[in-house]
């Protein structure tokens, strides 16, 4: 079974940290986004701020920005008898429900609906959810082909937003167990984890 395209973000990058001076999401009006802050800050994890038109799907957005699909990470929100859980995973892929699964061990999974995405994420706008379970008291899995990029590009909580890190600061905030259930759009089979390239060049 697979998952639908998520929705993520693009555009132009700017440099910055979660513990330095001058714009941050902490300065952009909404709660999701003071909450992301506050978890960068607390940790001192650095990032780049990513601004951007509004738009609707990782890949797309990921070809604006100049970025491979590969390092552009987009959030799936699943439901399992337990309850709600977060599938991070390439923008060029979808996610094989039967392999997340295994990987979560807490039985049948299912997309989450629309209702259960607004009240399990509040603050958030649909499809944009950040990779960050902790934030919302539920797991979070993600695939191998994301942990071999040295750094990528997540959601931040609306359509005109993201945030650009490193990947193993990423996967240290995120808590994340990892895994294989990643498939490529255009293949009908599990995609394996990449060697990690030079870090993606980004617009001045």
């Amino acid at each position: 079974m697979l998952a639908s395209r998520g929705c993520i973000a693009a555009g132009m990058l700017r440099l910055f940290s979660a513990i330095g001076k001058g714009t941050s999401l902490a300065s952009i009006s909404g709660v999701m986004h003071e909450r992301l802050a506050e978890l960068l800050g607390v940790h001192g994890a650095s990032y780049e701020l990513v601004t951007h038109p509004e738009a609707f799907t990782a890949q797309e957005e990921a070809a604006k920005a100049h970025v491979s699909g590969w390092s552009w990470a987009k959030t799936v929100v699943v439901k399992d008898p337990v309850g709600l859980a977060l599938a991070v995973l390439p923008a060029c892929c979808t996610a094989d429900l039967d392999r997340l699964k295994g990987l979560l061990g807490r039985g049948e999974l299912r997309l989450a609906s629309v209702e259960e995405m607004l009240a399990g994420f509040p603050g958030c706008a649909l499809g944009a959810v950040p990779p960050f379970g902790r934030l919302f008291g539920v797991p979070t899995a993600v695939d191998e082909s994301l942990v071999e990029q040295r750094d990528i590009v997540l959601a931040a909580g609306d359509h005109r937003t993201a945030i650009r890190m490193r990947t193993a600061d990423y996967l240290k905030l995120a808590e994340a167990r990892a895994g294989h259930f990643a498939i490529h759009d255009s293949q009908e089979f599990p995609v394996h984890a990449h060697p990690r390239g030079p870090a993606p060049r980004t617009s001045p």
